[in-house]
């Protein structure tokens, strides 16, 4: 028999995702937070940056802890710690990516750890671990360089291409970080990402390319299947359905739908309803 859930709380009306920790019995979730321009001398700054008008409204990235009754016991404003450069370099990504520079981050994914809070912002390109007691940014992945939190390649000779409009970031393991690149509008194969950090430096990272060469217009999932002995890229908005890895980063099976770009039919939350072809062939 079916049981409907008691609804305990009011989310906000768009969280993207959220994290139950077992160890706290809490909720961690994303909110896109409104703010005005005009709300303060920093605001005013950051709207300048974002090249918008004193009576403009930009969206922050809040991450919100609540309990299960929906009392929120911490926040953190992801606008009040990041530097100048990440809301420069917003203006242009937003451009580039068809959205407005007033959504500046558009965080879409969270995951946490140890006091640590590991954030997707797909407007700037970037990764963000989060110091969960201080509120500061440990360290940043991709978009603009950062001095002094960016992460940079342990083998300076190592060149990674520019990661673009990426989802689904996860910690795997001790120091390991997964997630997914769309590489919207990159000309480029979307594709999982592992790599693993040491100190401020990140080894050269494991790539699980879709075999399509497709690139990924929106949404998207990549994830690590019994600790990694497995991984399962979802290329989101794609004619690419889904495709699962071994740990080398070779295909193992993949699934692909009749399904254009950008035409979605009447729902994008039904591509199954188009042919799918897929290998290998089962018989």
């Amino acid at each position: 028999h079916m049981k409907s859930c008691p609804r305990v709380f009011d989310f906000p009306k768009d969280v993207h995702e959220l994290r139950y920790e077992n160890e706290s019995k809490t909720i961690y979730l994303l909110n896109y937070r409104l703010r005005g321009c005009n709300d303060g001398i920093y605001t005013l700054g950051i709207c300048n940056w974002l090249e918008l008008s004193p009576i403009d409204t930009f969206t922050d990235c809040e991450i919100l802890n609540v309990d299960l009754k929906g009392n929120v016991i911490k926040k953190w404003s992801l606008a009040d710690v990041v530097d100048e450069v990440e809301f420069r370099y917003a203006v242009t990504n937003t451009a580039r990516l068809g959205s407005g520079s007033n959504d500046a981050f558009h965080c879409n994914s969270i995951d946490i750890k140890q006091n640590k809070i590991l954030v997707s912002a797909r407007h700037t390109n970037s990764l963000y671990e989060i110091d969960a007691l201080t509120g500061r940014v440990n360290w940043k992945f991709g978009g603009a360089f950062w001095p002094g939190k960016s992460l940079e390649a342990k083998n300076s000779n190592f060149i990674f291409r520019e990661i673009s409009g990426q989802h689904d970031a996860q910690y795997l393991g001790r120091n390991q970080v997964l997630f997914f690149d769309n590489a919207t509008n990159m000309n480029a194969s979307s594709r999982g990402v592992l790599f693993s950090i040491m100190g401020k430096r990140y080894t050269n990272p494991k790539t699980f390319v879709n075999p399509d060469g497709l690139e990924s217009g929106c949404t998207g999932s990549f994830r690590a299947i019994d600790g990694g002995r497995y991984f399962v890229a979802g290329w989101g908005c794609s004619e690419s359905i889904a495709t699962v890895f071994g740990p080398s980063g070779m295909a193992i099976a993949s699934l692909r739908s009749g399904l254009e770009r950008g035409n979605f039919g009447p729902g994008i939350s039904a591509p199954f309803s188009y042919r799918v072809t897929g290998y290998p062939t089962l018989r």
